[in-house]
């Protein structure tokens, strides 16, 4: 399989040289700095295969999004797309085990333990809906030749927080593989406040109604 990694990255100074370090021998890597105000850029220039930037702090989704849009349109050549974290939860030979369910359109790795409560509630919906555990998951596998369409179809100006591929379901197919991960040891870019919260909610409320045409949506209460 021709693979390649999106990392998008902020501020990740701390752990970036050694994830993109470890990833080298599974594919080529694509860092997209994320408007970092740190040494991230260097970091990422130096150790990366491609390298992208946003002039100014953008976010998760937008980066995410940014890199799938630039794997399709000009690096051509990779069959496949992987999503990594540039934090350092993830851990790069977890990828062989994405990589042995090469015939799923998308694969989502599933973590055993959530950042956020919220991440956990989410999951329990999602379990429910789509069969999918981890649906915020940073680490995902996509086939981009199948999907191309519809990653050409992305809206870089809605933040789905990284759930857009929840759209795509219904037409490819898709499975969960547990993988582990290591707890974070800084704190989370996005933020861990309740507005941060409360925005993962009503994005992932608003993709599920759309995808399963529902109206009657839950209530969480946010804390």
């Amino acid at each position: 399989a021709n693979i390649i990694f999106i990392i998008p990255v902020y501020n990740e100074e701390k752990n970036l040289k050694e994830v993109l370090l470890s990833l080298k021998k599974y594919g080529k890597i694509l860092t997209i700095n994320d408007g970092s105000m740190d040494n991230s850029e260097n970091i990422a220039k130096k150790y990366s295969d491609y390298y992208l930037y946003n002039k100014t702090n953008k976010g998760y989704d937008y980066t995410h999004k940014k890199g799938l849009l630039h794997v399709v349109k000009n690096l051509k050549k990779f069959n496949f797309a992987i999503t990594f974290d540039g934090d350092g939860q993830h851990i790069a030979n977890e990828v062989n085990k994405l990589k042995k369910k090469i015939k799923y359109d998308i694969i989502i790795g599933n973590r055993k333990f959530y950042n956020r409560l919220i991440e956990k509630k989410i999951s329990q919906i999602s379990k429910k809906h789509f069969n999918i555990i981890d649906p915020l998951t940073g680490m995902k596998m996509f086939n981009v030749n199948k999907l191309k369409n519809e990653i050409l179809q992305l809206n870089l100006k809605k933040n789905d927080f990284g759930l857009f591929y929840l759209r795509w379901l219904k037409n490819f197919t898709y499975t969960n593989v547990l993988i582990k991960v290591k707890k974070k040891n800084k704190k989370s870019s996005m933020g861990d406040t309740k507005k941060v919260t409360e925005k993962f909610y009503n994005s992932f409320r608003n993709i599920i109604s759309e995808v399963l045409n529902v109206t009657k949506l839950w209530k969480i209460k946010i804390k």
